[in-house]
């Protein structure tokens, strides 16, 4: 289900309404919680790509699913081959999002996740 709605994302942008949005975003917001690992990086790659289609997403959030992608490559199994493709592709979507994002914003945090990036590749 998260797959198809993830393909359905960008193709329905302008026919969802903010109110179906946000639903579908609390739903898997949700998912983002749960141990299964697999639906857990599937919620992952659905709420990327919800920030890089829907403007307005609260940027603190996003940096902060960017930073539990990061960390969560870090703390890969030898055997979770599927688990590190999901984060890629996360990471795939938000990175050219965050590119994006800082050649519109004015904002002295617009480079924050380079700065965010480095540390977490230190620690």
């Amino acid at each position: 289900m998260l797959q198809i709605s993830n393909l359905a994302l960008s193709a329905l942008k302008n026919l969802l309404n903010e109110g179906y949005r946000n639903a579908m975003l609390l739903t898997v917001w949700g998912l983002l919680r749960i141990e299964d690992k697999i639906i857990k990086n599937y919620a992952f790659v659905w709420t990327s790509n919800y920030i890089r289609t829907f403007d307005g997403f609260d940027s603190s959030k996003a940096l902060g699913l960017y930073l539990t992608l990061i960390r969560g490559l870090e703390s890969l199994s030898q055997g979770d081959y599927e688990i590190g493709a999901l984060i890629k592709k996360a990471l795939n979507i938000l990175i050219p999002y965050w590119d994006t994002r800082a050649k519109t914003t004015t904002a002295s945090n617009a480079n924050s996740w380079i700065d965010w990036s480095l540390k977490a590749v230190h620690e």
